[in-house]
Formats: structure tokens, sequence, C-alpha cells
């Protein structure tokens, strides 16, 4: 992400997790839709990329996945820290995305699923 969209997104965090977290768009089409094509994320490792404030997050958590989630804007992962309670030692765990890109693995680590949302 450039350092402008960058600084866009750091300065919006509050009012993103507003809209995403009850627009109706977010909250009863976008996010249901594609935490059904999850499936049963039980026991599963999910990395949430672009987390935003930890919404898909937080649903993924309460049933039972284990989450990594990650995203460029700092403000956006502190709304996801405090909304899930999350600590530095937590398994759960947003931080800031890296600057360098994301190579695939198949490692024991690897997630068994993706969510890259839009919004929320």
């Amino acid at each position: 992400m450039d350092d402008h969209l960058g600084r866009v997104y750091d300065a919006m965090a509050l009012t993103f997790e507003q809209h995403a977290a009850d627009g109706a768009f977010n909250a009863h089409y976008d996010r249901p839709a594609l935490l059904d094509l999850l499936g049963d994320v039980r026991g599963l490792r999910v990395l949430d990329a672009g987390c935003g404030p930890g919404l898909f997050s937080e649903h993924l958590i309460e049933h039972g996945a284990d989450v990594v989630a990650i995203d460029a804007s700092g403000p956006m992962v502190e709304l996801a820290r405090t909304a899930l309670q999350i600590t530095a030692w937590g398994s759960s765990r947003p931080s800031r995305l890296p600057r360098r890109p994301l190579r695939p693995s198949r490692g024991p680590r690897s997630p068994n699923r993706v969510v890259a949302a839009g919004c929320g």
C-alpha cells in the first residue's frame, strides 16, 4: 500500500469500523455470504488478510478457528486488538503487514483458509 493510501486508511479507521460493523451491505450481505463460503472453521488456521477492525476475525475465533489477522493500517490493527481483547501472547494476533510479498507455503503453520474481504 502506498503511503498516501495508508494515511487515508489510518485516518478513517474508526469511521470504517462503525460503517462495516452495521452497514446494510457489510453486515447483512457481504460478511454473512463470505463466512458461509468458508464453512466450518473449527480447528482450522485462517489468515484474515486486511483484517481491518477485526469483524471477520471475531466471528472466526468465536467459531473455533486459529486466526492470524494482518492489516497494513496500524490504527485498524489496534481496533482489531481492542475488539478481540488480544495481547501479544494470544494465538490470534493482528500485526502490521510486512512490506515484502507474502509467499505461499505448505508447512504446518500454513493457513487452511484465507479471508481477504474488501470491507469488514
